[in-house]
């Protein structure tokens, strides 16, 4: 299972995700980072763990919707089957993702990260 993991500040969160053994044990890879601010120690982080970065900022972009265009496009390089993002100060945000090539990606939010979700059947 592929990983997109969405994050703008220092990395704790996806310090904790790279380092999770039971993500491991699971199969989950992590495929990619997205930040949003250039020079966040979280795009280190990632070069540490050897994930790729893309790096988009939000400025320059007429509408939201133009900015999750992109954001969308940049992930879609790197096939992620789920989306992890901080949404709260302790709470992490998984959506899982369908690639349908008819109407583009469908997102289900989860609002808690349950582990037995990543064990596989």
């Amino acid at each position: 299972m592929r990983l997109a993991v969405l994050a703008s500040g220092s990395g704790s969160n996806f310090q904790a995700l790279a380092d999770s053994p039971l993500l491991k044990s699971a199969g989950v890879q992590i495929c990619c980072l997205f930040c949003n601010v250039p020079g966040a120690k979280v795009i280190e982080r990632a070069g540490r763990a050897g994930v790729p970065v893309e790096l988009l900022s939000h400025k320059g972009f007429q509408s939201r919707e133009d900015y999750d265009r992109a954001v969308l496009a940049k992930l879609a390089r790197h096939k992620p089957d789920l989306i992890a993002q901080r949404i709260k100060r302790h709470a992490t945000q998984i959506v899982a993702v369908n690639r349908d090539a008819t109407f583009g990606w469908i997102v289900e939010t989860r609002n808690e990260i349950d582990d037995r979700r990543f064990a596989r059947a």
